[in-house]
């Protein structure tokens, strides 16, 4: 019995020698002072704390002051950054799906500026007064009509660009300009002396608004004046062929406005132009229903001698109209307008305008006229 008991005596010493001694750690504890630092703190914050857990029987390794391999401050700090980046990255990805589903509103593109009509680089110095190369509806080699004048007048008297003339202004003087007035028109015609200048044929004109004489022939002092009371539309055509003659020509220039029956002070219409626009255009609604009248009844062709007087005669080109029918002479007779003689088609010959020569064969294509 003493000898087992002394056995298992022996026995538990080995062991507790075995426990207690330092060759059971691992080798790479090493001092006390560096196996403290092995320790973790525990959850409490009490001391006593187990050693970390190692990983493959290695001591961690330190890279710096706050930063280790496994574990520790380091990965705390890895994973702050991760999140910090994984919620940057789904912001962004956010943001692109709600743009993406939102409808898209057109962009605003705004309304053109009026000066981006305008032609730039352009010295206005360079054209004539009364004109202005933003607005001129005349174009090189192109013919206006007093309704295209009056247009650009209204565009440019506004801004001053108009000059308005007084009976002083487009007096005749000797060896200054010559100035013509037609309708309250202003022209220069200085270029012209052998037709305006002193004693040529139509100095009447020079100095005064004499529009009336331009249709009737009178260039006496009566028939030089703008009055143009008891005018036939006729006449009022003529003195729109001759407003438009001096605003086409290519050297008589539009110089202003006259002051006096058709324009005030400031070049606003008077009722005296207010009623010429009426007029001229009454006229000229008639003279285009007059070129359709021509189209269908073309002017005859005609010859005069002292033996047999006037004879005339229907052509397929007759009255300068080309067409595929000669027509019959008759003559046409259109309220107040004078009358001709024109080359009717069969089917027009009941037209009431229509009028049978007297003593000529109605089926024939050629009349002798006895007066």
């Amino acid at each position: 019995m003493a000898s087992q008991s002394s056995s298992d005596t022996s026995s538990q010493e080995s062991k507790l020698s075995e426990i207690s001694s330092p060759a059971s750690f691992d080798e790479d504890v090493g001092t006390y002072d560096e196996f403290q630092e092995n320790l973790t703190p525990s959850l409490d914050g009490r001391s006593g704390a187990g050693p970390k857990a190692k990983v493959g029987h290695r001591r961690k390794r330190k890279i710096d002051k706050y930063i280790y391999v496994n574990g520790g401050e380091g990965d705390q700090f890895q994973s702050w950054i991760y999140t910090i980046l994984i919620a940057v990255v789904a912001a962004f990805v956010g943001a692109y799906i709600i743009s993406a589903a939102l409808p898209n509103e057109p962009e605003s593109v705004p309304e053109p500026h009026f000066t981006d009509f305008l032609q730039k680089d352009v010295n206005l110095n360079t054209y004539a007064k009364g004109t202005d190369p933003r607005k001129t509806l005349k174009k090189p080699n192109q013919k206006i009509d007093w309704r295209q004048h009056f247009d650009e007048l209204e565009f440019l008297l506004p801004q001053g660009q108009i000059k308005i003339m007084s009976d002083a202004d487009i007096k005749y003087k000797e060896g200054e300009g010559l100035f013509v007035v037609v309708a309250g028109f202003v022209f220069d015609v200085s270029e012209a002396p052998n037709m305006y200048g002193k004693d040529a044929g139509y100095h009447g004109f020079v100095g005064r608004d004499g529009t009336r004489a331009f249709v009737t022939g009178k260039f006496d002092d009566e028939g030089l004046t703008p009055n143009l009371e008891g005018l036939t539309p006729t006449d009022y055509k003529g003195i729109s062929d001759w407003i438009n003659f001096y605003l086409n020509h290519e050297v008589y220039k539009f110089v202003g406005l006259h002051k006096g029956w058709y324009f005030d002070d400031k070049g606003l219409k008077t009722k005296h132009m207010i009623e010429l626009e009426k007029a001229l255009t009454r006229a000229d609604e008639l003279d285009a229903a007059m070129a359709e009248d021509e189209k269908l009844f073309p002017g005859c062709n005609m010859e005069w001698t002292a033996e047999k007087g006037s004879h005339v005669w229907c052509s397929k080109n007759s009255g300068g109209i080309n067409r595929d029918w000669a027509g019959l002479p008759r003559n046409f007779v259109d309220g107040d307008k004078p009358s001709r003689c024109v080359c009717t088609h069969p089917n027009f010959l009941a037209d009431p305008r229509i009028k049978l020569f007297d003593g000529c064969n109605p089926k024939s294509e050629f009349c002798n006229l006895k007066n």
